[in-house]
This record gives structure tokens, sequence and C-alpha cells, in this order.
């Protein structure tokens, strides 16, 4: 019986769902080529499918851990406004765009994000990116850390003392 019922499910295996199988396979052996192998058959087969189980976001983190960040930017941005992953897939944008050194791609992607987004998450993006994007971020943050990094990227002594006396 039990045998009949293994048969019965192998059998029902769509083609999309054993692409999608073969994916998360190769996901547990870090086998990343194959894995984005497999979700772009699955991808090409069934896309609203493949869109409607936020496969696009998988795929983009795929290609975030291959070093592929035009590819990861591009698999981030197709998810929708109303995606519960949608702020994680900008930010991650994000973070693609600014290993391409795209700042303008970068800047488009953080005005996506939330106004309740986690501090510590954009200020880990500003350390990654650096420069005037860095600075754009500490900006908009009100938090000491940001404060710090923002006079010391400006040179602010001033602003460095009065943090140092407010800790006092």
């Amino acid at each position: 019986m039990a045998f009949v019922m293994t048969l019965l499910l192998v059998l029902a295996t769509t083609p999309f769902q054993s692409k999608i199988d073969q994916a998360f396979a190769a996901i547990q052996n870090n086998d990343w080529t194959a894995a984005a192998s497999a979700l772009d058959e699955a991808s090409a087969e069934q896309p609203a499918m493949f869109a409607a189980n936020n496969f696009h976001y998988l795929r983009g983190r795929i290609a975030e851990s291959q070093g592929d960040w035009r590819r990861a930017t591009q698999e981030f941005k197709q998810l929708q406004e109303n995606n519960p992953l949608y702020p994680v897939a900008m930010w991650r944008s994000a973070r693609a765009s600014a290993k391409l050194h795209d700042d303008a791609a970068t800047i488009t992607s953080l005005s996506l994000l939330p106004r309740n987004f986690p501090h510590d998450l954009k200020l880990q993006l500003a350390q990654e990116a650096g420069g005037d994007i860095a600075l754009r971020i500490y900006q908009d943050l009100a938090t000491r850390e940001a404060r710090y990094e923002r006079a010391r990227t400006q040179s602010d002594n001033a602003a460095l003392w009065r943090l140092i006396r407010e800790n006092e």
C-alpha cells in the first residue's frame, strides 16, 4: 500500500514541482548553479506560478550567492508591492546595486523601503555602499550610530564632541 501511495505521488508531481524540488535539493547541497538552472526552468515553464510562490526572491538570493549582482537586482525587483517580502527584496536590490556601483538604482531601491524599515539593516547597507549613498542613508536616520557616521564622514569634529559629551 505504501508503495502504491509513493508511486501515485511521484506520478502526480508536475514538471514544475519537480523542478522546484530539484532546486531545493540543490540548495541543500550548496549547488547554486544547479539550483539556479532548476529555478530558471521552472520560471520558463510556469511564470505565473513561479511569481505567485515568491520564487523570484529565492532566485535573487541564489544569484547573490553566485555573485551575480545584476541578476539578483532583476529578480528582487520582480516582487510586487503587496508581497510581504517586498521590503526585504528592495533592501537586497539596493545592496546588489551598491555592489554594482549603480548609485541611481541603489537610491531608487532605497526610496522604495518603508519608513519603518529596520535601522540596523539600513546602516549595514550604508557601510557596504559607502560614499554619497552612505551619507544619504545617515541623513535619513536619527540613531546615535548614524549621527556618528555622518559626523565622521563629513569630518565634523564639533558633532563628534557633542556625541562624546552626550554619552557622558
